[in-house]
């Protein structure tokens, strides 16, 4: 598995340098390895509520840090929902603002698109006024779910034949945060800057509630970067198709669905069952190129966790990327390390740990 590098300036990497010391400051758990799948050099950071790693020093994924604006919107707090959570009306403004170069650290992009399946949108929408642009975004991006795309019509240049199938494949994202379920989305835009080292994805992640509707949760940066094992599935994201997860989810669980019963796991994996008999222990195993020990946990004689439990802690961060080639963007990154994705019945949680980091692939039923 290879990534694709590009020649990046001196000054660039002068800058990002003094950008790693930023992250790494406090309680940042910080290494340098050689990647066991990609096989190239990176410095993996995970800290307070943010994390970053690159390549041969040059950068490739950052959370931000909630200490300095993002295009003026006070991001990535450690508390997802708080009460500087910026609404979508705002976000939106602000983004879009930024365009224009009026943001520090932001300078006026030579390209700009929408991300994903809304990219041919691009120019329609930009061609909107301020509040008109906001509506029909949050309409488009399916925000305002199936109901809210004949919404576009109402707006130039958009016709039925292109809406329909954003209608027809519309899906009602959620994610679960502190166990509560709240409908979730992901809007991706795509940067080109002056340099030719300064193009990246951002993605912006909103969840709904009850008290304010639509509010911005968490962004982050994805650099130019390409992985032959990248799934096409972003959760949140118009356009992610779940089937697309099939092949990373059934790595992570070597092969067995939720709910596969005691007895065929044991008899495939020939491990060791616990004196309760809900539990099977798999040693010398492997996932994602590093040795691990599996257990399989099971309820009701049905399996619903698989867990792996590595050795030494530069495999905490050897995971950590390759998830995220995998899944994407963490929605939780906390104080202690322990680092969350969530699908719609399953969450990911890789948890700190200097001796034997663990990763567990849960299932949860999602209550819509």
């Amino acid at each position: 598995m290879h990534s694709y590098l590009n020649k990046k300036s001196k000054t660039f990497l002068v800058l990002f340098c003094l950008l790693s010391l930023f992250f790494s400051t406090a309680f940042a758990k910080t290494t340098s390895f050689t990647h066991p799948e990609i096989g190239e050099y990176m410095t993996v950071t995970v800290n307070n509520g943010n994390a970053n790693f690159e390549i041969y020093g040059f950068p490739y994924y950052v959370v931000p840090a909630n200490n300095r604006r993002h295009r003026g919107l006070k991001v990535n707090n450690q508390d997802l929902i708080n009460k500087e959570n910026a609404d979508f009306e705002t976000a939106i403004t602000k983004i879009f603002e930024s365009l224009d170069g009026r943001y520090e650290r932001f300078p006026k992009p030579q390209k700009f698109t929408l991300g994903g399946v809304l990219e041919p949108f691009t120019d329609r929408i930009l061609a909107l006024n301020a509040e008109d642009r906001i509506l029909a975004l949050k309409a488009l991006a399916g925000f305002d779910g199936k109901e809210g795309y004949d919404t576009l019509l109402n707006y130039p240049g958009f016709s039925e034949e292109e809406i329909a199938p954003l209608r027809e494949n519309h899906v009602d994202f959620t994610a679960r945060i502190r166990k509560n379920i709240y409908p979730y989305r992901v809007l991706q835009f795509y940067f080109e800057e002056e340099d030719s080292y300064e193009y990246y994805n951002e993605r912006y992640a909103f969840v709904k509630t009850q008290r304010r509707d639509w509010i911005l949760i968490r962004v982050a940066t994805e650099y130019n970067i390409d992985y032959a094992q990248r799934t096409p599935y972003i959760h949140g994201l118009s356009g992610s198709n779940v089937q697309d997860l099939k092949a990373s989810n059934d790595e992570a669980s070597q092969g067995f669905s939720f709910e596969t019963n005691f007895d065929t796991v044991l008899q495939a994996t020939g491990g060791t069952p616990n004196k309760k008999g809900n539990a099977i222990t798999v040693k010398d195993s492997s996932l994602y190129r590093m040795p691990a020990d599996i257990t399989y946990s099971f309820d009701d004689n049905k399996l619903y966790k698989v867990k792996y439990t590595f050795s030494g802690s530069k495999s905490f961060f050897s995971a950590f990327v390759s998830l995220y080639v995998r899944y994407y963007d963490p929605l939780i990154i906390t104080i202690g390390g322990e680092t969350s994705w969530f699908l719609e019945d399953m969450i990911i949680s890789l948890k700190w740990d200097s001796k034997k980091p663990t990763l567990t692939f849960e299932q949860y039923l999602n209550e819509k």
